[in-house]
């Protein structure tokens, strides 16, 4: 028999194992019996257990994976058995028919070993003997599982709500939800499967067959993702492309937008579609500060989720940048690094590269002052061959005076092929390590930049399939953008101008009007025309294109166009007609000088409404002297009177200034000068012909 120091040896092996393995989640001790068990984690103890085994032992036992499909494998952290007599044999399989691998006696630990690749079982079946005399410690050793090598998957394209269009992109609506349905291929079993859709936009959607409705507008790349029981997943990608239609800006009017009832308004609209642009890496914005520090360092990252979800970087030209934009006044303390979502990094400017005191950007260099300088962009790319160190300098002054880094393109400290094999969905971060306790800068922002080509989520425009007026009854003339409204009813009606683009998406927007004079002034009155004739009369004509209910019309006159209008003619209207009608009266005793006609129109019910106002000059003395007309007046302004006044007279300003010269003028007949004035100022001119002084109000 052995004394109890073996024994204590192997009660403390047993105790460190026991350690280690509730920091490794082994949860089981296997003695070995006759029987079988299974398991993937464990600790494997002779017959004997804590002690040593016993003399006259025959005992065989078969551990199996608890896994399916998985190796059962074992490794011996102690072994002794009496070396001529007791041995351990190792079967690869469960039961004694398996292959033997191997018959352990002594103290020799036995190799590590593990189920082979033909032993469809996975299982270890072990046989014990001892003799009739001397014993020993035994053995202790672990028992884990290799798992099963991952089968294919595939995962399949099945359907969608919304089917793909010929370039394989489906397009949906803002606020649309969308249905996905997959299904997965498995080279084995695909028993115990799950599945879950990556909409690209950092959301998973646990099922084959969801529904998911987008937040926002964008361009998005759904993949589906099946995973078996073994933790394995497909190693394809859909990357089905699912745009989210984008907002067309639509500006309508109407042209005018108030009016009375049966007159006719003009409505327009204009069109711009929105295009969505991939960004997929947009900057990372913001001042970040770096303070003094040595050997702390700085993080800030970006993160990517619209490419491939196996998509990985293959060749440095998947890279076209790394750029910072920044100010700090120690180069020298600086090391750059970028760091890809799987912990592969390139150091982009190391320390030990020096640097000095060269400045990034325009920084101040004040460690009593703090506060941000003017940052410069320093970009890191393949192509380029000049070390940040070893850039181009410039003297600046301001804040502080030192030379600074020119902006431009830098190589990395480490080549950007250190890179290769990235995955490019993660979270991409910059490491800024300030490594001396001087001087202080700051990020304002940084971004990376891959190949365009990588992308498979595409920007896009929308296209307008149709647009025009939605019908209504008082719409005519509609063509794509343009209609002609006339209103029969008093009121504040709208009218909708639909677009709808090639994702069949439709968007409107409102035009309304203002209808405050109607139903009982129900002409179409086309033109209002009052002509003097020879400086003795005035010819007045009116055209209407329909009347309702129109008992007659009044022709009225004034001197100063804003009061004091006196009945000059009554002429019968049609009463109630749909074609054209022509009116017209004559006013044989006009006034002298300038004069205004207006139209009035009266319906049965004895309602009213005040049409055009024109005005007419008449010069019945032929008098050498000047009329002014309109007056007030916004744009244009006629002057009537002799060859010599029209060329003689001032336009003064309230500083008794001539500014006749800042003015257009332009002769319309013998004695006839019109004004443009729409450029003066709104207030009140003087015009002086010789000692006569006239007031010219500009609007």
């Amino acid at each position: 028999m052995r004394n109890s120091t073996s024994i204590l040896r192997k009660v403390s092996v047993i105790g460190l194992l026991m350690t280690l393995n509730i920091h490794l989640s082994w949860s089981q001790t296997i003695t070995m019996s006759n029987g079988s068990t299974a398991t993937c984690s464990a600790t494997f103890l002779d017959p004997g257990g804590n002690s040593d085994y016993a003399i006259n032992q025959d005992i065989t036992m078969t551990i199996c994976p608890s896994t399916a499909g998985a190796k059962l494998k074992i490794v011996f952290s102690t072994f002794a058995t009496e070396s001529c007599c007791d041995n351990l044999r190792i079967y690869d399989g469960n039961s004694i028919a398996a292959p033997l691998v191997g018959t352990y006696a002594g103290t020799t630990l036995p190799p590590t070993f593990t189920a082979s690749a033909t032993n469809a079982t996975g299982c270890l079946t072990f046989v014990f003997h001892s003799d009739v005399s001397i014993v020993n410690t035994g053995w202790v050793a672990t028992l884990s599982c290799i798992p099963p090598p991952c089968q294919t998957i595939t995962s399949n394209w099945v359907s969608s709500n919304e089917a793909p269009e010929g370039d394989g992109v489906i397009r949906i609506c803002q606020g649309q939800s969308i249905n996905l349905v997959g299904s997965g291929t498995f080279g084995t079993s695909g028993t115990g499967a799950t599945y879950s859709w990556s909409m690209g936009n950092g959301v998973t959607v646990a099922g084959a067959n969801i529904n998911y409705t987008y937040p926002a507008v964008g361009s998005y790349l759904a993949n589906l993702i099946v995973t078996d029981a073994n933790g394995c997943t497909n190693t394809n990608s859909i990357n089905r492309n699912i745009q989210v239609s984008t907002t067309p800006t639509i500006s309508t009017s109407a042209t005018p937008s108030t009016l009375c009832t049966n007159q006719t308004s003009a409505l327009a609209a204009t069109v711009t579609m929105n295009p969505f642009t991939v960004n997929c890496t947009p900057p990372v914005s913001g001042t970040t500060f770096l303070p003094d520090g040595s050997g702390v360092s700085y993080t800030t990252s970006i993160t990517t989720n619209c490419y491939s979800p196996t998509a990985t970087v293959t060749s440095t030209s998947d890279i076209i940048n790394v750029c910072l934009t920044m100010e700090h006044s120690y180069l020298g303390d600086l090391d750059f690094r970028i760091i890809c979502p799987n912990g592969q990094s390139v150091s982009l400017k190391d320390y030990t590269q020096g640097g000095s005191n060269t400045f990034l950007g325009n920084p101040i260099d004040d460690d009593l002052i703090l506060g941000p300088g003017t940052g410069t962009q320093y970009c890191f790319t393949p192509g380029a061959t000049t070390f940040l160190v070893s850039g181009t300098t410039t003297p600046v002054t301001l804040p502080s005076a030192g030379n600074s880094l020119v902006a431009g393109n830098y190589m990395p400290f480490q080549p950007f092929s250190n890179l290769i094999g990235c995955p490019l969905n993660g979270n991409w971060t910059i490491e800024v390590t300030d490594h001396i306790g001087s001087d202080n800068g700051y990020i304002f922002n940084w971004d990376v930049n891959f190949n365009a080509t990588l992308l498979s989520a595409s920007s896009y425009t929308p296209t307008i399939a149709s647009q025009g007026w939605v019908a209504a009854t008082t719409l005519s003339n509609t063509s794509a953008t343009t209609a002609n409204v006339t209103p029969t009813n008093q009121g504040t009606p709208c009218f909708t101008y639909s677009v709808t683009d090639n994702f069949g998406c439709t968007y409107t927007a409102p035009q309304c009007i203002t209808v405050n004079c109607g139903a009982s002034l129900p002409i179409g009155l086309v033109s209002f025309d009052a002509d003097a004739v020879n400086n003795n009369s005035v010819n007045l004509n009116w055209e209407t294109s329909s009347e309702q209910n129109n008992d007659y019309f009044v022709i009225e006159r004034s001197v100063s166009g804003a009061d004091g209008w006196e009945e000059i003619a009554i002429v019968d209207g049609a009463g109630n007609s749909e074609s054209v009608k022509d009116y017209s009266a004559v006013d044989q005793m006009p006034l002298n000088g300038v004069s205004y006609y207006r139209l009035k129109q009266i319906d049965f019910d004895g309602q009213q409404r005040v049409h055009e106002m024109e005005s007419v000059y008449i010069d019945v003395a032929g008098v050498s002297d000047l009329v002014i007309f309109p007056n007030p007046a916004t744009d244009l302004v006629t002057l009537k009177g002799d060859i010599v006044s029209l060329s003689t007279f001032q336009l003064l300003n309230a500083m008794g200034q001539d500014i006749r010269v800042n003015v257009t003028s332009f002769k319309q007949g013998d004695g006839t000068l019109v004004l443009d004035i729409s450029s003066l100022r709104s207030g009140v001119y003087i015009v002086k012909n010789g000692s006569k002084v006239y007031s010219l109000v500009k609007q």
